[in-house]
């Protein structure tokens, strides 16, 4: 009997240590998260821990995903990020509005006429996707 209880035993460890392997670590998922939000807001890693009492070090630890934040700290990290706490552990983080800002950023480097180029593009890219989705 003891020998069928190690071996299940043995096997459960197998199977969970398989599923989450095929999981992304939270802790790693979340700081890279963090470190994009932070980066489309144009943030230093110094200005974040600032916002949030904290030593850059701290915020150093989160982005590399060594360290995991209470969930009080977590709260006042996604109010000074200003999203959400699913979307910081989300697998797929660009979401609109960070994407807006990169392209913000972009586009203050741009002349009024370089500007003026890369909209009208844009445009005429979704105007074609849209139509190929239709198709």
């Amino acid at each position: 009997m003891n020998c069928l209880v190690a071996t299940i035993t043995i096997m459960v460890a197998k199977t969970t240590t398989q599923a989450n392997r095929s999981r992304p670590e939270i802790g790693p998922l979340l700081g890279k998260n963090v470190a994009s939000r932070r980066k489309a807001l144009a943030l230093t890693q110094s200005q974040l821990a600032e916002r949030l009492g904290v030593e850059t070090e701290t915020i150093s630890r989160l982005e590399r995903g060594t360290n995991l934040p209470s969930l009080q700290r977590l709260a006042n990290l996604c109010e000074v990020l200003e999203t959400s706490i699913a979307e910081l552990l989300s697998q797929s983080l660009i979401n609109r509005s960070d994407q807006a800002l990169m392209i913000e950023r972009w586009l203050v480097t741009l002349t009024t006429r370089e500007r003026r180029f890369v909209v009208e593009s844009v445009r005429r890219l979704c105007e074609h996707f849209a139509d190929t989705r239709r198709r």
